[in-house]
């Protein structure tokens, strides 16, 4: 199966054995950020587009590259 065929978690843990384990607290002391208004409201046209396209490009392009995009404002991340 390729990586799109997977839906859900439970549909991971079905068909191949992987049991997610959520008791890990590696990143308990990390405060969540809050994401920008325009970066909210640009993924909720950018998912769908990205599913409706449904290609490996398209969901890097409308959907990978906007979080990075979100992530430098809040982190300083290396651009090349």
């Amino acid at each position: 199966m390729s990586y799109s065929d997977f839906k859900t978690l439970e549909q991971i843990n079905s068909e191949l054995g992987i049991v997610i384990k959520d008791e890990n607290k590696l990143y308990t002391h990390i405060e969540p950020l809050k994401l920008s208004q325009l970066f909210v409201e640009i993924m909720k046209v950018a998912f769908d587009l990205a599913i409706k396209i449904d290609t490996e490009m398209a969901r890097q392009s409308f959907i990978v590259d906007n979080v990075l995009i979100e992530l430098k404002r809040h982190v300083d991340i290396s651009c090349g």
